[in-house]
């Protein structure tokens, strides 16, 4: 993470600018200001006022607060459906509010407006892959949306993107310090956060991490001597491969004909 200034009436194009400056890109275009939260991002307008957005959040959030302040008091906004008339109702207004529905943004991202080639030396954008601080951003960008589950995931490869981000994150294998148990506490900073159900006990998931863990030390064993550099290319050059890796997903509202 990284600080940028700025006053009231600096727009978004110029706040870019500051966070060019600041990281020290080279390859500049690929790259924006986002509003985000745990879950999801969206592109900024370059028009608009940085500290206007912002604002914008805080009002969001404080509706959100007093809403769930009146559903504590008993005012739920729960409600039983019985009849087949009454469901298709009460689903209608369910459907009209998930399209309605605004986000709750919290932070503000720099990073790629599009997932660009890194990995495939085929497709590679090579500004951009001359430029190490601008392929660590889309790295960075890829493993979260890989970790969180953002996009669908391809099983053959999650121990070899775990034992790649290791490199990458950690440097060579050392048996002193990689000991059984390394990955334990915070094996969902490795493999994505659906492979163990919410639901699972707690017997369960230490089997699965148990598991992950052996398989993922094995294969970073053997990665000794890869640059943080070359394991992050690598690591890219797996995702960049998964159907959904660049994917936008949109609501769309199906209206009946006239």
């Amino acid at each position: 993470s990284f600080k940028i200034y700025v006053d009231p009436y600096v727009s978004v194009a110029e706040a870019e600018t500051l966070c060019h400056k600041s990281i020290g890109l080279t390859c500049r275009k690929p790259f924006g200001l986002f509003e985000a939260n745990d879950l999801q991002d969206n592109l900024l307008s370059e028009e608009v006022r940085l500290m206007d957005v912002i604002s914008g959040w805080e009002g969001s959030i404080r509706d959100h607060e007093l809403i769930d302040s009146k559903t504590k008091k008993g005012h739920s906004r729960q409600t039983t459906v019985t009849s087949l008339k009454e469901r298709r109702k009460h689903n209608q207004s369910k459907l009209e509010d998930d399209f309605n529905y605004t986000p709750e943004w919290r932070y503000l991202l720099y990073q790629a407006k599009m997932q660009l080639g890194i990995g495939d030396k085929e497709h590679r954008v090579p500004e951009l892959f001359s430029d190490p601080k601008g392929v660590k951003i889309i790295f960075n960008q890829a493993k979260r949306d890989v970790m969180q589950s953002r996009i669908a995931r391809v099983e053959k490869d999650i121990v070899k993107i775990a034992a790649l981000k290791l490199q990458a994150e950690e440097g060579d294998y050392m048996a002193d310090i990689h000991k059984p148990g390394f990955l334990e506490e915070n094996i969902d900073n490795y493999i994505p956060r659906k492979i163990i159900p919410r639901n699972a006990s707690l017997e369960a998931r230490y089997t699965v991490v148990k598991m992950y863990e052996q398989k993922i030390m094995a294969h970073y064993a053997k990665l000794k001597g890869f640059t943080p550099e070359n394991a992050r290319i690598s690591f890219l050059d797996y995702v960049e491969r998964w159907t959904e890796y660049g994917a936008h997903w949109f609501n769309v509202d199906q209206k009946k004909a006239a």
